[in-house]
């Protein structure tokens, strides 16, 4: 009986040394079909694999994905790449997301940043800036008083309103400190300066005396009246006038008439004051015309009462104070003009 052995993987039949020959070669034919079989088929799949140097793969291959921080060689797939490159753009705008859009803002030109920074070192520091050469800025407008740059024009605008030095010709309505009283310096005389001067030259003289043409007049006046008196200065051989000294409007406080520049004086009355009795030393006659105001009020007579009409503080009436002074004291007679 013959002895059918196989191979162990394959099952190929095999000979055995005790069959009968034609058993054995027919065995062995086959087995060596099976073989050829096996080799075709596995010839076929090799064709259709890729070969591990350089290969061609077809198709849709697939592949494990990586890690995205993989950085070996193992095979990157589309979306190991899509995770790589979407973590490269970040946060880019959509305008900016691909290299040929950085191009473009770029310029195209692979010096730009070198261009860029060539360009700041030209650029002056905001703070301390230490500029050269001829700078420029736009000039402020009149009047600016800011921390805006002050161009040569904006300074010679200014320079322009200022009076020079030497033979300035000032206008408008210039002004200056008033120099204290008794100054006698080259420092500028104001007004009030010349005012305050001439007031303590005058010393409270009366309205009526404080210019020169006034002074004249009155002196002309008193003069006048001297030339009448007799030789011996003892009586008068003839009458003399004399000029109405205006001593203004009283509308409060106090009025002391006095003889000075002149005995015949007037006043408006135009408010409540006091009319005191005079006090210039030696002894007079004064002659005080009262016309009211609008506003007349009550006048109060201190240090002498009157006699004769009553004071009436009615709009525009006219009253006569006749004073006499003498060593025996002061008198006064009151009387209402028609």
């Amino acid at each position: 009986m013959p002895t059918d052995n196989v191979t162990a993987n394959r099952n190929w039949q095999l000979p055995n040394g005790g069959n009968n020959l034609d058993h054995d070669v027919a065995r062995l034919i086959a087995a060596l079909q099976a073989a050829d079989l096996d080799v075709a088929n596995i010839l076929s799949t090799l064709v259709l694999k890729a070969p591990t140097l350089n290969a061609a793969l077809t198709g849709a291959p697939t592949a494990p994905t990586p890690a995205l921080a993989d950085n070996s060689t193992k095979i990157a797939t589309t979306a190991w790449a899509r995770l790589y490159f979407a973590d490269f753009v970040g946060a880019a705008p959509a305008a900016l997301d691909t290299i040929a859009e950085l191009a473009t803002a770029l310029q195209n030109n692979p010096d730009i940043i070198t261009q860029i920074l060539t360009s700041l070192g030209l650029k002056a520091n905001a703070a301390n800036a230490a500029l050269t050469g001829v700078p420029t800025a736009p000039t402020a407008a009149a009047g600016t008083n800011t921390t805006q740059l002050a161009t040569t024009a904006f300074v010679a605008a200014l320079g322009a309103l200022k009076a020079n030095a030497a033979n300035a010709a000032l206008t408008g309505v210039p002004t200056a400190p008033t120099a204290a009283a008794g100054t006698n310096t080259t420092q500028l005389a104001t007004t009030g300066f010349v005012k305050a001067a001439i007031d303590v030259v005058l010393g409270g003289v009366s309205a009526s005396f404080d210019t020169l043409a006034e002074l004249a007049a009155g002196l002309s006046a008193a003069t006048s009246a001297m030339l009448q008196k007799a030789v011996d200065n003892l009586g008068m051989t003839a009458g003399f006038t004399s000029v109405v000294i205006d001593d203004g409007t009283k509308a409060a406080g106090t009025y002391t008439p006095a003889p000075t520049g002149g005995n015949f004086r007037k006043i408006i009355a135009n408010g409540a004051f006091i009319l005191a009795a005079p006090t210039t030393a030696n002894s007079y006659n004064m002659e005080i015309d009262i016309t009211n105001g609008a506003t007349a009020g009550a006048i109060t007579f201190s240090g002498f009462t009157p006699r004769g009409d009553a004071y009436a503080t009615t709009n525009a009436a006219k009253f006569k104070l006749h004073i006499s002074k003498t060593d025996a004291g002061v008198s006064a007679v009151l009387e209402s003009m028609p």
